[in-house]
């Protein structure tokens, strides 16, 4: 795999890249935002790199965790697992070390919003130069502020879940946080409509 972008550099000799997972971003020049001061990278395997199926969510809680490479944390981290687990057993692709795993918010300080969602669209050319290298075919965005900050836009997650949109011209399905399903279980056969959906797409 060959790879020259500026922000995601990948390690001298190595069969893994370093790239903003979780907590942070690579490129130590950072000053898109106020939040440089946080950042911090970890490396992953060639098989996460490769993979069919992205996942995009806000950002992360506690950077000890998330340097883990889990997005997700506390309930809405074991509901996520729950998810995870679901899927694999559709298809081998949606197996958890086979899937990447990013945030939008590419620092461990979660500033209050509207902040957070400012510095979330200032973090876009690093998530952009991810998806590029990822190169999966489908992306699935958790929540409304994943979505708001990928597309610019104020619309409601109930509004467009399930629809398939493009990113960097990639296939991005946003669908309900998992945190969301804690506080409302109903929403669980919607968002796993949605999962399915994304399944086929990238099966296809």
């Amino acid at each position: 795999m060959q790879y020259e972008g500026q922000i995601c550099r990948p390690p001298m000799e190595r069969a893994s890249y370093m790239l903003p997972v979780a907590v942070g971003c690579s490129y130590n020049a950072c000053t898109f935002c106020t939040l440089f001061k946080h950042l911090s990278y970890r490396e992953l395997p060639r098989e996460q790199i490769e993979a069919e199926l992205c996942r995009v969510s806000a950002a992360g809680g506690n950077p000890k965790e998330l340097e883990t490479g889990r997005i997700m944390t506390g309930e809405a981290g074991e509901m996520l697992d729950r998810i995870v687990a679901a899927m694999a057993k559709l298809s081998p692709m949606a197996e958890p070390e086979r899937i990447y795993m990013t945030n939008v918010l590419k620092c461990a300080h979660v500033p209050p919003r509207p902040q957070a969602l400012e510095a979330a669209r200032k973090c876009l050319p690093v998530l952009r130069e991810e998806i590029a290298i990822v190169a999966p075919k489908v992306i699935i965005i958790w929540g409304e502020f994943a979505f708001r900050a990928m597309f610019g836009t104020d619309a409601l997650i109930s509004q467009v879940r399930g629809q398939v949109f493009k990113f960097e011209g990639i296939s991005a399905i946003p669908t309900h946080h998992p945190m969301e399903m804690v506080k409302n279980p109903k929403l669980k056969g919607r968002t796993w409509a949605d999962l399915q959906a994304a399944l086929e797409i990238a099966k296809s």
